[in-house]
């Protein structure tokens, strides 16, 4: 896979990733109110409680304002939305534009003491490289091209491969209770899988079985032809998708599927 096409496909999946993430907090904004969860006043408490630089405990706290945090929700929106019609009417977006979404996702994670997952860290990861391959294509730079892009497939590589080998180190998952008892909860369940898994315990265990095998085989994609490779990541979405639809969580899905098209520019220039 080229690099500019690479690029654009990563781009554009983490785009709508930004753009449904950035939906999803405005519909939660009462709680950054001063009697939510995620209130202003707590949350500047405990960035300056753990600030490590006198700078860290000056910012800290005026990032957490209601205002900034909803400018920074609202600027990532449009910012994901502008890359998006780029793309869609085939044009290299800015270094600056992806740059901005980085720097605003920066203000609205810091703001969210609680409630952040690995989606949310793949967000950054992704928009890190990709601005700086975005950059290296403007300025005809090859290594800063290869350099973000090989960036966001390492991370994505590390991150499934240690998600992986935490969940094979838990009795539960190898049991296959952990899937059962993330099935019941009213956060990430859905009662028929929730019933089914109780049904049979080998169905709960093979489940957990797919998804740890694969999370702790996912580094052999890099040494795989990229016909091969691209049959890897297939899983991988299926994964994803069957995710989203039973535990609701979209944003892995969206967050982790655009370190694909990287992780299959890689093992083609491997």
């Amino acid at each position: 896979m080229e690099a500019a096409t690479a690029l654009d496909l990563v781009e554009a999946m983490a785009a709508v990733a930004v753009v449904v993430g950035s939906a999803e907090l405005l519909t939660l904004r009462s709680e950054f109110a001063s009697d939510g969860l995620l209130s202003a006043e707590i949350t500047a408490r405990f960035r300056a409680t753990n600030a490590r630089s006198r700078l860290a405990r000056r910012l800290g706290p005026a990032l957490v304002r209601p205002p900034v945090v909803a400018a920074a929700v609202v600027v990532r929106l449009l910012a994901g939305a502008a890359l998006l019609a780029a793309l869609a009417a085939r044009a290299r977006p800015s270094p600056w534009l992806l740059a901005l979404i980085l720097a605003a996702t920066l203000v609205v994670h810091h703001a969210m003491v609680f409630g952040l997952n690995a989606a949310d860290q793949m967000v950054l990861v992704v928009f890190a490289g990709a601005t700086v391959a975005e950059a290296g294509l403007a300025l005809d730079r090859d290594a800063l091209v290869l350099g973000g892009l090989g960036f966001v497939a390492a991370q994505a590589g590390l991150a499934y491969f240690v998600a992986g080998v935490a969940k094979l180190a838990g009795p539960a998952w190898r049991a296959g209770d952990a899937v059962r008892a993330i099935v019941d909860t009213t956060a990430f369940g859905l009662a028929p899988v929730s019933d089914a898994l109780h049904r049979s315990a080998s169905a709960a265990r093979a489940a957990s079985f797919v998804v740890v095998a694969y999370e702790v085989a996912f580094p052999v994609v890099f040494l795989l032809p990229v016909e091969a490779a691209a049959a890897y990541l297939g899983v991988g979405l299926l994964l994803h998708l069957g995710i989203a639809a039973v535990m609701g969580l979209n944003l892995f899905l969206w967050a982790f599927a655009a370190a694909y098209p990287a992780i299959l520019h890689v093992a083609w220039r491997w």
